[in-house]
């Protein structure tokens, strides 16, 4: 009879470690976006070119560059004063994944899926909420709601009123 000899097979060092060195990866490059967001927002210019408006491309404002302007110029008209809502909710996501940066990574579709669903709603119910109750900037495109708050808040308040309108939205 042949003897069977078990022998381990050791995982090499850089198999183990890359899993880690994967999540640290995606933290600093969401870390780099959430900064570039920021930095697009909070130097917004109304003149520069984007999907709103149309301006010369070579005077560009915006710290962030032609991209900076247009991603500004998207999320303003889209949803206007939240639009700052996205990059604080990615620097929450930064911190959380720098917690948890050793714990084993799950990943489950319908989690992901809930909170894509809560995110849109968070959005679309802000957005309108602040079409309601703010007045917007004289820099914003749109509405303090962006064109999406403006829609759903003027859609709203036609058929429930201010107040009712606030209800259904908080």
């Amino acid at each position: 009879m042949k003897k069977t000899s078990t022998r381990s097979v050791e995982t090499p060092e850089w198999r183990r470690q890359l899993p880690v060195r994967l999540k640290e990866g995606a933290l600093i490059a969401m870390g780099a976006l959430c900064l570039y967001l920021i930095m697009a927002l909070l130097t917004y210019e109304r003149t520069d070119p984007g999907l709103f408006r149309s301006g010369r491309a070579d005077q560009v404002q915006n710290a962030a560059g032609r991209a900076g302007a247009w991603f500004a110029d998207l999320l303003f008209g889209g949803v206007g004063y939240f639009a700052y809502l996205f990059p604080v909710l990615l620097a929450l996501k930064c911190w959380r994944m720098f917690q948890l940066r050793h714990a084993s990574w799950h990943v489950s579709g319908w989690l992901i899926s809930w909170r894509a669903i809560g995110l849109v709603f968070l959005v679309l119910s802000g957005a309108a909420l602040a079409h309601l109750h703010f007045e917007p900037a004289a820099w914003l495109p749109a509405s303090a709601g962006g064109a999406l708050g403006e829609s759903l808040g003027y859609l709203a308040e036609q058929t429930l009123n201010v107040q009712g309108s606030t209800l259904m939205f908080l």
